[in-house]
């Protein structure tokens, strides 16, 4: 009778021990997933503060080859922002200064 329990016990702990590992295994396999997802996050978000710092740059220089285009009346940067969607309205007529009270 003790041998007969013994056996049991030991077959139940193989099979608890074969589950555990097949736990484990996939576990880790989980874990691999959500660390690949944490990566292209965080690709995503350090791409997306790239975009945000050099927005101001980009802005700023798309900016100023439009009032290049304007002022020297210059075709070829005209064109070129023009290629890239990028349209360009001339300031608005400023108000006459009115004359100085004497």
């Amino acid at each position: 009778l003790a041998g007969k329990g013994t056996f049991i016990i030991s077959v139940a702990v193989l099979a608890l021990f074969v589950l555990n590992s097949a736990f484990a295994a996939a576990n880790r396999s989980f874990q691999g997933e959500i660390v690949a997802g944490q990566q292209a996050l965080n690709g995503k978000n350090q791409k997306l503060a790239q975009n945000r710092a050099f927005g101001n740059v980009y802005q700023a220089l798309v900016q100023a080859l439009a009032n290049a285009a304007t002022t020297k009346k210059d075709e070829a940067i005209r064109g070129l922002l023009v290629q890239n969607d990028i349209r360009i309205e001339p300031p608005p007529p400023q108000p006459a200064a009115a004359p100085a009270k004497k």
